[in-house]
């Protein structure tokens, strides 16, 4: 039961990570770039 539920957690998380919005946040905040360019890979 809980390999069924890793692998739907994992599909979900593929799709939108609420850790990394708050990572990428942090250093957007502090970097703000002019332009910026974001990869989704997994």
């Amino acid at each position: 039961m809980m390999d069924v539920f890793s692998r739907l957690t994992y599909s979900v998380k593929t799709i939108y990570s609420s850790e990394a919005r708050k990572k990428l946040r942090l250093v957007l905040d502090n970097f703000k770039p002019d332009v910026c360019h974001v990869n989704n890979f997994n």
